[in-house]
């Protein structure tokens, strides 16, 4: 392809009986220009030895083109002239298309922006969602939900960008995926939408047949005298409460559990997972939790209460971010999570969660700690909702934690942390400082947990500090590294960055 090299080599040998002088090679010829010239050979060869020539052509124009390798010596005897032949073709760069097609509402900018590409071209593309939507993810010729990304044109491409609404108390419909442990699973869709009713709507519900017979798995919404696998209701206005009753049946040997869900599918407002008993055996906030865990203990009809904010209750709290890596979290319960919208200093592509290992992220949920890489030094306002009575899922090992809106001193008590699970919490302190042990935890940092087995938590807000314990000052293992000190990408480094 024009401007595209090759490259052959020529070994020239002296059989002869005598050695041989005056040796000189260069190319001649129509294209010559074409043609380039690396040797070995001096200007004498003795007899058996031997040295290489390597011609290399570039393409500069298209079509065929000759050139030839002339080799002039003298044998010993007489002055003698040879020519190798030397021919190519260069051909046209081939050219693909990238056509994005968008589901939802918002745009796809792609930079270099062209109508087709030559191959291999880097194009940058960017989901930019309208006012009221969230960037979901890719699909076609490129998957996963990194926004902006990269992609390499190789071939035509077609790639789907898909957008979803922002939930609101008006319209919004939830998953909830309940999972035993003999791995069946049932995902359920709860939700309000205009022109829905309290009971069932063709339009916007799914009924779901009687439950089956003890030992076989099913899980299913009920309302009134009928059963839901999709069960959206009528608007809610501002402080009223809406109601969702959830009904599992593991399978033989099904027990424990799990019943999550995805906090950004929810709106502003109180979200909680309860007993029938108002809370007295599970009390789980699915706005700062993801899942929760049932064994054979827990009831197996659980509510879903829903109470939508009232404007009185909007409020505002500053995140102060240091230029580079911060360790962050949301302080209140936003509209939109959008990295872009809480925190618009923060490097695209610079946010990071944990789940065992980094993860990039494109939104922040309430209750979860992020690495967050920002361009400058600024005291960040965020607006919002406030979270009352948190409750956190943690798993056995590291993970990263915020807590909303108000300060928990350290340690936890009894009524915390039943069950003794918090072994170790750092915040970070900056590059200077790095991890140093917390003695509270503030709205609007993220923190370090390390938790000696899952289970659950419920921090309450304090106002006296607390001691902090031994337990708070040693660790079982050094947490995780922050983010490459050097890169956006969380890094594996040989040392740690502090």
């Amino acid at each position: 392809m024009v401007g595209t090299p090759t490259a052959q080599t020529v070994t020239l040998e002296n059989q002869g009986d005598l050695d041989i002088t005056s040796l000189q090679l260069s190319i001649s010829g129509p294209q010559a220009a074409e043609f380039t010239l690396s040797t070995d050979c001096a200007a004498t060869l003795a007899v058996g030895v031997s040295c290489t020539a390597t011609i290399t052509y570039t393409p500069a124009t298209i079509g065929p083109v000759t050139a030839a390798l002339d080799i002039t010596y003298h044998d010993g005897v007489e002055n003698k002239a040879q020519a190798v032949s030397l021919s190519g073709e260069g051909l046209s760069t081939p050219t693909y298309t990238l056509t994005i097609t968008t589901v939802g509402n918002g745009a796809v900018t792609k930079n270099p922006d062209q109508a087709s590409y030559e191959a291999g071209t880097v194009v940058e593309l960017t989901a930019v969602p309208a006012s009221g939507w969230v960037f979901s993810n890719w699909s076609g010729d490129l998957s996963g939900s990194d926004n902006p990304v990269s992609v390499t044109v190789n071939a035509d491409m077609n790639i789907t960008a898909t957008f979803v609404e922002l939930p609101s108390a008006d319209n919004f419909v939830a998953s909830l995926t309940v999972t035993d442990a003999t791995e069946q699973t049932r995902m359920l869709s709860f939700g309000t939408a205009s022109g829905a009713t309290s009971g069932y709507d063709a339009a916007h519900d799914q009924k779901a047949p009687p439950m089956p017979p003890p030992g076989a798995f099913d899980a299913r919404l009920l309302n009134g005298s009928e059963a839901y696998y999709k069960d959206v209701r009528a608007p809610v206005t501002e402080g009223t409460e809406v109601q969702w009753t959830l009904e599992f049946q593991p399978a033989t040997g099904g027990w424990p559990v799990v019943i999550s869900w995805n906090p950004l599918t929810l709106p502003p407002g109180s979200f909680r997972l309860q007993d029938t008993g108002g809370g007295s055996q599970v009390d789980v906030n699915m706005k700062t939790q993801h899942q929760f865990v049932a064994d054979s203990g827990t009831p197996t009809t659980l509510l879903i209460r829903y109470v939508a904010p009232t404007a009185a209750s909007f409020t505002s709290a500053t995140v102060d971010l240091e230029t580079g890596w911060n360790l962050v979290g949301l302080p209140l319960d936003v509209a939109d999570g959008a990295l872009g919208s809480v925190f618009p200093t923060a490097e695209a592509g610079a946010l990071f969660m944990f789940a065992g290992t980094y993860e990039p992220a494109t939104h922040l949920v309430p209750g979860r700690g992020y690495w967050l890489s920002s361009t400058q030094t600024v005291a960040q306002n965020v607006q919002g909702y406030p979270i009352d009575n948190p409750t956190y899922w943690l798993e056995a090992g590291w993970n990263l934690l915020a807590v909303p809106f108000c300060t928990i001193n350290l340690p936890l008590d009894a009524t915390e942390d039943p069950d003794g699970l918090v072994a170790t919490v750092y915040e970070y302190g900056g590059v200077a400082l790095g991890y140093q042990n917390a003695t509270a935890l503030a709205p609007g940092k993220g923190y370090w947990v390390q938790a000696a087995a899952a289970g659950m938590i419920r921090p309450g807000c304090d106002v006296p500090a607390k001691r902090t314990p031994a337990s708070l000052r040693r660790h079982l293992q050094p947490p995780p590294m922050r983010p490459s000190c050097r890169s956006k990408t969380p890094g594996v480094a040989a040392a740690r960055c502090t």
